[in-house]
């Protein structure tokens, strides 16, 4: 996963382009830059509802985990081990698209 994104386009341009709706339109809220270790709501199109745009928390944390505590761990995968590794090995098949203008790592 990439730490940084950006989106700022505007919820009813969003809504075109993938043709489906904010399911929350009040969590929306368009940024220049988005910190994946600030952990906020980031709008994702699930495989199961391609129509409704959620806001989902970023990040993962494994059914297994006791807490929430992991997500600072589990932020970046390798697709070389992501179905090696327990904490992603059961996600793997679970896709969606996580909506965003652009994303980049800091050098």
């Amino acid at each position: 996963m990439c730490y940084r994104t950006k989106l700022n386009s505007r919820l009813a341009a969003i809504e075109r382009s993938f043709e489906a709706r904010f399911v929350e339109p009040e969590l929306f809220s368009p940024m220049d830059e988005i910190n994946a270790f600030t952990f906020m709501k980031t709008p994702v199109i699930t495989d199961e509802n391609h129509g409704e745009i959620q806001m989902f928390n970023w990040g993962l944390i494994p059914f297994w985990a006791k807490d929430d505590k992991i997500k600072k761990m589990t932020l970046n995968a390798k697709i070389e081990t992501v179905s090696e590794k327990p904490a992603y090995r059961n996600s793997v098949k679970n896709r969606c698209l996580i909506i965003a203008d652009g994303y980049y790592e800091w050098q």
